[in-house]
């Protein structure tokens, strides 16, 4: 928080008047002189320079050295002119200059001394003020503690940060009461060993206007000349924003502590420049098998089995180049510590750094050995599925060719007996060899249509068969199923 300090200028401070100002103001106040001591004193044969001592006196306080030496010359020139006989001319008497030269000499002196005295006390003021100042910016006060006395003194900061008034009448209990009453003992005994020679460096509370606010003290004891403590000078600083972020800090690692060791998943920090890994959660001690302070300063490639170790080494080389911009992905098989291998998938973000390189990495491992066993039995059982199918068609296509050749060759003996019977029915015939023939042909023809549907089978495999929808006399076609099964049912006298 900005705070505005008022700068409080002294009434002497001459240097922020122009010099021919001073010079004008030093010539009004020797003629102011001169026109007080006629009006006064008239025309002094004694001492005629007296009242100019003051104006120069007056000038060089609040004017400065050289608008004191320039009030001396005219004081002398006036002086000689108008109160040393003959009055109104130069006076060139023995007595006369001399005198001049002695006021000259004198006032010189004066107008030295006090010209001196006052950019002194401006060096002092602007050096207080400075001091202030610097107290504010820095928010760090002072104080002086008079044991023998118990006198305390503050600086203007240390009122402010201990919020009490200026001018109020200070002691050690006065400062006590604003302690903190948890950290008052604590304070107590410290500056009492402090007495003893202890160092006197601290953080406590303070309670002002009931809001509570955290200082640091330091202090270095005064001893008289006998050894005895007399008094102590110290430094209240004001921390409170400082304490607040170191709370508020905390507090997140505390939080972070909690869910790194809590996560579901197993994570580690690992250091990038070094290598090494910082911590490690339970989760990642049971998926490695070691115990969690073994891992802590382990090399990272230490977990890598030996064949993949030279290409995690590169990755790790070009991340300490390279800035990655966003997540870290990454698989690897690590070694557990009883020999067995795990595959993980890594996930990591590398935290920035005001450095150009990367310094730690989060990375979160996720076990995946058992997915990647399962990916490769279905990827095997995939690859073996599509062998027995390709099995499957080339038996398929030798079936549907051994049948198109069967059909052939059983097709091809029917052709010459349906001509016989042809031949035969155009011959004058008995009624019982006409019926013989027409059996016959029936049977020819039913084993023709047998043979077709044979076919008609490899064609329904294939999804090509195409039904023909035709009118059909129903008696026709049971007295043909009769005469077909006709011999079974006369041996089994049915």
């Amino acid at each position: 928080m900005r705070r505005l300090t008022k700068l409080v200028v002294p009434a002497y401070d001459f240097t922020n008047i122009p010099f021919a100002a001073r010079t004008l103001g030093a010539v009004a106040i020797v003629l102011g002189t001169a026109a007080v001591q006629v009006a006064v004193l008239g025309r002094p044969s004694v001492a005629p320079f007296v009242l100019f001592y003051l104006a120069v006196v007056v000038t060089s306080l609040f004017g400065g050295t050289l608008a004191g030496l320039v009030a001396v010359g005219v004081s002398a020139a006036v002086a000689n002119y108008v109160f040393i006989e003959p009055f109104w001319q130069w006076s060139t008497d023995h007595s006369s200059v001399l005198a001049t030269v002695f006021f000259l000499i004198a006032a010189s002196l004066i107008a030295l001394l006090c010209g001196t005295r006052t950019a002194n006390l401006l060096e002092v003021h602007r050096r207080e003020m400075d001091q202030r100042r610097a107290q504010a910016v820095a928010q760090v006060g002072s104080w002086r503690l008079d044991t023998r006395r118990n006198e305390l003194t503050w600086s203007d900061e240390t009122h402010a940060i201990l919020g009490v008034p200026p001018g109020t009448p200070l002691t050690y209990e006065t400062f006590l009461s604003l302690v903190h009453p948890e950290d008052r003992a604590i304070v107590d005994a410290r500056w009492l060993a402090a007495l003893q020679g202890e160092d006197y460096d601290l953080e406590h509370r303070v309670v002002v206007g009931g809001r509570v606010k955290w200082v640091r003290e330091r202090a270095i004891l005064e001893a008289d000349r006998h050894g005895a403590v007399c008094g102590g000078f110290g430094t209240v600083q004001d921390v409170t924003e400082q304490k607040d972020a170191q709370l508020a800090l905390r507090a997140s690692e505390e939080q972070f502590r909690s869910m790194f060791e809590s996560a579901g998943a197993a994570i580690i920090q690992v250091d990038v420049q070094a290598g090494v890994i910082l911590r490690a959660n339970a989760r990642f001690s049971r998926l490695t098998g070691y115990a969690t302070e073994e891992l802590e300063r382990m090399p990272y490639l230490d977990l890598v089995v030996p064949e993949e170790r030279a290409e995690a080494t590169q990755a790790l080389e070009r991340v300490r180049r390279e800035w990655i911009e966003g997540d870290y992905v990454a698989a690897r098989r690590f070694v557990r510590k009883d020999g067995r291998r795990v595959e993980v998938e890594l996930h990591g973000v590398l935290l920035r750094t005001p450095s150009p390189q990367p310094m730690q990495a989060t990375l979160i491992a996720v076990d995946v050995t058992e997915r990647n066993a399962v990916a490769r039995e279905l990827a095997a059982a995939k690859l073996s599925a599509e062998r027995a199918k390709n099995v499957a068609e080339e038996a398929s296509r030798a079936k549907d060719h051994f049948i198109a050749v069967l059909s052939h060759e059983l097709r091809t003996p029917l052709t010459p007996v349906l001509a016989g019977i042809s031949l035969i029915e155009k011959e004058p015939l008995s009624p019982g060899g006409r019926h013989i023939a027409d059996v016959v042909r029936r049977n020819v023809e039913l084993e023709a249509r047998l043979i077709d549907d044979l076919l008609d089978l490899t064609r329904i495999a294939r999804g090509k068969v195409e039904l023909q929808f035709q009118v059909v006399e129903l008696c026709t076609v049971i007295e043909r199923a009769i005469e077909v099964c006709r011999p079974d049912i006369e041996n089994r006298r049915l």
